[in-house]
């Protein structure tokens, strides 16, 4: 009777065991496909069609460039003229320069490229301790940062310090009403 209750916990315990293991190795394959379908899909034939292409950029080229920002979401497409600097460019050459965008069409009459940044958009707002005074910063889609567009009347000397730490740090608004109903709100006592 003991053999068989020590081979019986010995038996749960491989099975348990064997059901973990196929567990996580099922899940991380899983998560991997998952993370692969998320990214998207060059078409190969598409890509050595574009390579082998023989148009350039001219004078009268339209770039159309579309920005995706992860941090919300949001797109912007801008359409312009093509630059001195992209004059004369085929794919190959436009890769080489412009490593950061990824081509969507690539013909004489028209570009149109998209960029992936890793930050908000234009529309939003960071209320923000800089120094001893608190400003208000936006997004800066041309340098990929923040720029101060208004000082507030708060101070360090103003806030409780919960409140200062959350401003140290920054905090994201979608307005500026939304800044200053904020701000109204840490002015009442």
């Amino acid at each position: 009777m003991i053999v068989k209750k020590g081979f019986k916990r010995l038996f749960f315990l491989v099975l348990f065991t064997t059901l973990l293991f196929f567990s996580i190795t099922t899940g991380y394959q899983m998560g991997k496909q998952e993370s692969s379908a998320q990214k998207p899909q060059e078409d190969p034939v598409a890509l050595v069609g574009a390579l082998n292409s023989k148009e350039i950029i001219g004078i009268n080229t339209i770039i159309e460039t579309t920005y995706r920002y992860k941090k919300c979401g949001h797109e912007m497409t801008f359409s312009k003229k093509a630059g001195e600097d992209m004059l004369g460019l085929g794919v190959v050459d436009f890769l080489a320069r412009f490593g950061d965008y990824r081509i969507i069409e690539f013909t004489e009459e028209i570009v149109r490229l998209e960029i992936l940044r890793d930050q908000y958009c234009d529309q939003h707002y960071l209320l923000k301790m800089i120094g001893d005074t608190v400003m208000i910063l936006r997004s800066d889609i041309e340098n990929e940062d923040f720029v101060v567009i208004r000082k507030t009347k708060l101070t360090r000397k103003s806030l409780d310090n919960d409140v200062y730490l959350i401003l140290k740090r920054g905090k994201l608004f979608n307005s500026l009403d939304d800044i200053e109903t904020y701000i109204d709100g840490l002015n009442r006592p």
